[in-house]
């Protein structure tokens, strides 16, 4: 629930594949608006597990980044 989410404080990285067949990007914009410390990646032409395959090191650059960014904030 929206209440649940927003007691969320620390940072989030949300990554979602824009063609995701069983959740809609919708979804992740949600937890976006009500995460308060949150950043969101759509990732284009994507599906349910888009940080697998071509995206993997993609995926494993922007995380690694998120989490030093993270690291330094606190």
């Amino acid at each position: 629930t929206p209440q649940v989410l927003a007691k969320i404080h620390s940072a989030c990285l949300i990554v979602h594949g824009d063609s995701d067949p069983l959740y809609p990007p919708s979804i992740a914009g949600f937890l976006f608006e009500v995460i308060k410390n949150a950043q969101l990646w759509i990732m284009p032409d994507q599906g349910h597990c888009p940080v697998f395959g071509a995206m993997a090191a993609p995926f494993r650059s922007t995380a690694l980044a998120f989490l030093r960014s993270t690291k330094k904030s606190r």
